[in-house]
């Protein structure tokens, strides 16, 4: 994994190559001990957040399904909703001319109103 001071570059005299060595050996334990340690934490932290992507995605997948059910009946209903509303205008051409003149007369009047007053 690592090569040593003295064999890299030699045994120069004195004992500081070894000294360096042991320094290493030192600090690099607690190191590899550590990161082994927080492996298994890292994992179920990984897994947890895989499980809570997953639950979002069913639950995204499961909006989406609603909301094209939903469309789709609001289509039908607007569809039948037309053709009734067609079918009383051809039976009744006078009402409807009747109805459009009355709520054209009154939003008239609330428009003046509103603009009347003094605000």
């Amino acid at each position: 994994m690592r090569e040593n001071f003295v064999t890299r570059y030699g045994d120069t005299g004195g004992g500081l190559p070894r000294r360096v060595d042991a320094a290493s050996s030192t600090v690099h334990h607690p190191i590899e001990g550590a990161t082994n340690a927080a492996a298994p934490v890292a994992d179920r932290f990984a897994a947890g957040a895989r499980q809570a992507a997953d639950g979002l995605v069913l639950a995204v997948n499961r909006a989406a399904a609603s909301l094209e059910s939903a469309a789709e009946q609001l289509k039908a209903t607007r569809a039948r909703l037309m053709d009734s509303s067609g079918s009383y205008v051809r039976e009744k051409p006078g009402s409807v001319l009747g109805i459009a003149a009355a709520s054209g007369f009154l939003l008239g009047i609330l428009a003046m109103g509103h603009q009347a007053s003094p605000d």
